[in-house]
């Protein structure tokens, strides 16, 4: 557990620890809203689109929830009076599972972008091979009717000396 009292300390911990899962933020820390200028920072400045961020305020109307949720890409949004040590367990447990989830299918991303990138080397590498072989084949076949024409004579004449 880290925590922040500022969002510029917020910013702070969750530029050097990129795998942060969950974020409670509090809408206002050293300004009235600082917690919505972090949690854009997050999404935008960070592009860590994977931590999940639960909101939380004592004045809701200074935040309105459909507003802020759609807004600042919030994952949920709590009051504090609502906040009780069930809900933040139920709200802790279901975002460190959104959280897996999501890095899962990063991860399961990422493993398909490497293979892809195989897959593209590979077909690269057999197109450099079915050339090279063609280009042999070529060759071979020009050097055989070059070489045969003169050993013909050659063996015509020696076919007349002997």
């Amino acid at each position: 557990i880290l925590s922040a009292y500022t969002g510029a300390e917020g910013y702070k911990v969750l530029a050097s620890e990129p795998d942060i899962a969950l974020v409670l933020l509090d809408v206002v820390m050293e300004t009235p809203d600082a917690g919505l200028k972090l949690a854009q920072d997050i999404r935008n400045t960070l592009n860590n689109q994977v931590v999940r961020i639960v909101l939380r305020t004592g004045q809701p109307g200074n935040a309105p929830e459909e507003q802020v949720i759609v807004d600042f890409d919030i994952n949920d949004y709590k009051s504090k009076t609502e906040l009780t040590k069930n809900r933040l367990f139920v709200t802790v447990v279901s975002s460190l599972r959104a959280y897996e989830g999501l890095v899962a299918i990063e991860h399961h991303y990422q493993e398909l972008r490497q293979r892809e990138a195989e897959d593209i080397e590979l077909r690269s590498a057999k197109e450099l091979a079915e050339t090279k072989a063609a280009t042999k084949g070529q060759f071979l076949a020009t050097m055989s009717h070059e070489i045969r024409t003169p050993m013909n004579a050659i063996l015509g004449m020696l076919k007349l000396l002997h």
